[in-house]
């Protein structure tokens, strides 16, 4: 393998390897989730709260800032993110 070859297939190494990881810490949090229905009770909460505040500013899409004012989602990512990263390397 040549240079360029090797230059050209080390992004697409990246994509996959990434995308496979952030697949089943998706599927993790969401398998965790399903258990816990109070707390999807109170994400959704959180989520439509800062939905509705973007639309009275006009908005339809929410920004960065957004995601970041949603502390429970912020910390429930956090906490499973962690959870699975112990668990997958016991």
């Amino acid at each position: 393998m040549n240079e360029r070859s090797l230059a050209q297939s080390i992004p697409r190494t990246f994509i996959v390897a990434g995308h496979e990881t952030i697949g089943n810490t998706v599927g993790w949090i969401l398998y965790e989730l399903s258990k816990h229905p109070a707390l999807q009770t109170q994400l959704r909460s959180e989520l439509e709260s800062v939905q509705q505040e973007a639309a009275n500013q006009g908005r339809q899409v929410l920004e960065t800032s957004d995601y970041d004012s949603m502390t429970l989602l912020t910390a429930t990512i956090k906490v499973y993110i962690y959870t699975s990263f112990l668990l997958i390397n016991r």
